[in-house]
């Protein structure tokens, strides 16, 4: 079964929002992943929806059942998915790169979900994949000290340092993250909820 771009996010958002804190980490990686994308001359449309299903391998019902079991879906933070995700047999990047696969548009990047917890060590630069990976590592990095952090100019000055200064990714994508992040409202936008879910509503119902 294919399911196009659309009903895949729609279908995406209403299973996100009964997760807490999980549904604004996918609009925040959606989001940084776009802007990255237009920085580098990537088609925007399908890095802002590959950014939004990245994560989708998390809500499995195996992985759904074990946080339901040690603590509650609705209070399970973004970190604490993960936690979970570390300690089954398969990864969310393998489950999720096998449901992108069935998703029109960008069913040929199932290999960036695959790999968008790669560091750049195992990223070949002139791979467009690859690229879009190293991207997505890099705003899902953002978004979950975003979600975890204090809500401070300092503490976003001390993002950007980490990722300039990090070898998790490819200098291409450090370099484009950089001056993203320098632009006005950046930082505003990244954390405004209501912001990235309107935004990201308008963008899906524009074609690809």
């Amino acid at each position: 079964m294919r399911f196009n771009t659309k009903e895949m996010c729609l279908r995406l958002f209403r299973l996100l929002r009964r997760v807490s804190r999980i549904d604004l980490h996918a609009f925040q990686v959606a989001c940084i992943s776009k802007m990255m994308g237009r920085e580098l001359g990537l088609p925007v449309n399908r890095m802002n929806v590959i950014g939004f299903i990245h994560d989708i391998g998390l809500l499995n019902p195996v992985q759904v059942n074990q946080a339901k079991r040690t603590q509650g879906v609705d209070n399970a933070s973004i970190r604490r998915w993960l936690v979970i995700d570390n300690e089954l047999q398969e990864s969310h990047s393998i489950i999720g790169s096998r449901i992108v696969r069935h998703v029109e548009d960008v069913s040929d990047l199932a290999d960036v979900a695959e790999k968008h917890h790669y560091h750049a060590i195992l990223l070949t630069p002139e791979n467009d994949h690859d690229l879009t990976a190293s991207i997505i590592h890099l705003a899902d990095t953002v978004s979950i000290s975003l979600l975890t952090g204090e809500r401070t100019l300092e503490e976003n000055e001390s993002i950007r340092h980490r990722i300039v200064n990090s070898n998790e990714f490819l200098e291409k994508e450090k370099t484009a993250f950089e001056e993203t992040s320098k632009k006005k409202g950046f930082w505003c936008t990244v954390v405004d909820k209501d912001t990235l879910h309107d935004e990201f509503e308008q963008d899906i119902r524009k074609p690809p």
